[in-house]
């Protein structure tokens, strides 16, 4: 049984509640697994805003420049730009406020009648033609190469795409042995009792204090996909209050990190725990993500078995290689392109080999320098998006060779639903607790 080991040394000024001295102990036999924490790469050192983003961009480029020299055909390399007059644009909420027309509020900013797409370098623009570049799927951001001919008017016509797409997976060791990795994501916590009792239930399964504890005891590791908070702790007009009215009142977020807190802790000293950050947590905004401070947790930060980790978050157990989101990226390329299908924005993050390509157009990224932390150069064996509609999955095999398992992982608050991934033969099984009567079923891919 893999045993948790808890710190001596606790946080001296914690920012919720007291971390308990005693140690808590699960009642299920548990498995082990091997755990490697790849997300280092998506760590800010250095927090400079007064860069640019072109460095991102030809980063990308040069990728892409160096895998495909140019031959006897004409092929062109650069960034994708997607004109798009319905893209909200600074200068007509300004208008706004002159008393001009305002802006229509949107969901999705796509107009394929007037929607034009353009490939653009650091020396020109040319719009792409042909049946292969309708703008439609496409955003704004991926890099590629283009195979075709020039027509007049600054203008060319494609007969090729030749994207960067990464190597395929590692190949990996055979095993008998059913073992499981818990996804979830958006477990959407507040002062709401009907979640909490939720994943009361879902705590309660994994710790093995009901349902078979022998299955339980295969659940190796846990990630939550962002979003532990609810959408009901942002209180966007605080600032507007007057401080008097607010100085004795306790952060929105405070009775949903405790219990949130509370529940982790009583998994921690048999089952590994990574949580992300998601946009309804307090944490930045900007992707990468930055790990949630260990202030939060004062009862689940002192165990060895607990990871703060990074939004992406990237990782191998058991040789699987894990890399997700909580699915900023998969929501932001929906609302600017016509492909609304999760698992089918996941297919094209794996062909362009960037995880946040509209970043920072239409999603904020941080302005790296010296390298893209968002390069996909490897292909993960599962591959996940969190606080999406629906479940879903598929296993999706690359150019190259090799399969990924795709998975857009619910939003718990609202569907009940987790995931079980076997890292034997990457299946995929859901545990859905029902709302009206608490009830778990295992669903099979």
């Amino acid at each position: 049984m893999t045993m948790g080991v808890r710190h001596a040394d606790t946080l001296e000024v914690p920012l919720l509640t007291p971390a308990s001295v005693k140690d808590l102990t699960a009642p299920v036999t548990r498995e082990s697994a091997e755990y490697q924490n790849l997300s280092a790469k998506f760590l800010v050192q250095e927090r400079t805003f007064n860069r640019q983003y072109a460095s991102l961009y030809q980063a990308s480029v040069l990728r892409l420049s160096q895998a495909e020299e140019q031959g006897a055909e004409c092929i062109v390399v650069g960034t994708l730009y997607k004109q798009q007059p319905l893209k909200p644009s600074i200068l007509q909420e300004v208008s706004e406020e002159a008393n001009l027309t305002p802006q229509p509020i949107r969901e999705k900013f796509v107009d394929e009648e007037q929607d034009v797409l353009i490939l653009e370098d650091e020396a020109q623009r040319t719009v792409l033609l042909g049946d292969l570049v309708k703008p439609g799927p496409f955003v704004t951001g991926p890099v590629v190469g283009v195979r075709g001919v020039a027509e007049e008017g600054g203008k060319f016509q494609v007969k090729e795409l030749i994207w960067p797409t990464p190597i395929p997976p590692p190949e990996r060791t055979e095993t008998d042995k059913d073992l499981f990795v818990c996804l979830v994501s958006g477990l959407g916590l507040s002062g709401d009792e009907t979640n909490l009792i939720n994943f009361s239930l879902f705590k309660d399964r994994l710790a093995g204090l009901c349902g078979d504890q022998e299955e339980s005891g295969r659940v190796v590791h846990l990630i939550i996909a962002g979003n532990s908070m609810s959408t009901s702790t942002h209180d966007r007009d605080a600032h507007k209050k007057a401080k008097y009215l607010t100085r004795n009142v306790a952060p929105s977020t405070l009775k949903g990190m405790q219990f949130l807190d509370s529940r982790l802790a009583e998994l921690l000293p048999t089952l590994p725990v990574d949580i992300m950050p998601g946009d309804l947590d307090p944490a930045n905004a900007m992707l990468p993500q930055q790990p949630l401070h260990p202030a939060m947790f004062p009862s689940s930060s002192p165990w060895s078995s607990f990871r703060s980790v990074t939004n992406p978050h990237e990782c191998t157990i058991n040789e699987v290689h894990f890399l997700g989101t909580s699915g900023q990226n998969v929501r932001d390329i929906s609302r600017y392109s016509t492909v609304e299908d999760p698992l089918v924005i996941l297919e094209s993050l794996l062909r362009w080999g960037h995880l946040a390509p509209t970043g920072p157009d239409t999603l904020p990224t941080y302005p790296f320098y010296h390298h893209d932390p968002f390069i996909i150069e490897r292909a993960p064996h599962v591959f996940f998006a969190g606080n999406q509609s629906n479940f879903d999955t598929k296993l999706y095999t690359m150019p190259g060779g090799g399969d990924v398992r795709l998975i857009s992982l619910p939003c718990f608050a609202t569907t009940g639903t987790a995931v079980l991934v076997n890292l034997r033969n990457l299946e995929v099984q859901t545990l859905s607790f029902m709302d009206d009567v608490g009830i778990m079923d295992d669903q099979s891919d």
